[in-house]
């Protein structure tokens, strides 16, 4: 797996991730989806993106059973939407 600095930092991230857009849309998939991170951890793709709008929310919580116990292994990249961070006191 081929490695990359991210930005001026001392941390490297894989160029090739997993992303879980559809992840957590479906109860019956949810063995299945961990299963597929984990495969793909185990293969050395650590990097996982997520966002709190995938799945309507429930990517975030298949990405937390498929790191449980290992998150130190794992770097993920996440998106926020603009309301949930506070972003409108800005304004």
């Amino acid at each position: 797996m081929l490695y990359r600095k991210l930005g001026k930092t001392e941390v490297s991230i894989p160029v090739v991730g997993q992303g879980t857009w559809k992840y957590g849309e479906d109860k019956q998939k949810e063995k299945e989806e961990v299963e597929a991170l984990r495969f793909g951890i185990r293969n050395g793709l650590t990097l996982i993106d997520t966002a709190e709008e995938y799945g309507n929310g429930g990517a975030e919580k298949i990405v937390g059973q498929a790191i449980h116990g290992i998150r130190d292994d794992v770097s993920e990249t996440m998106g926020a939407m603009v309301e949930c961070i506070g972003y409108e006191r800005f304004s």
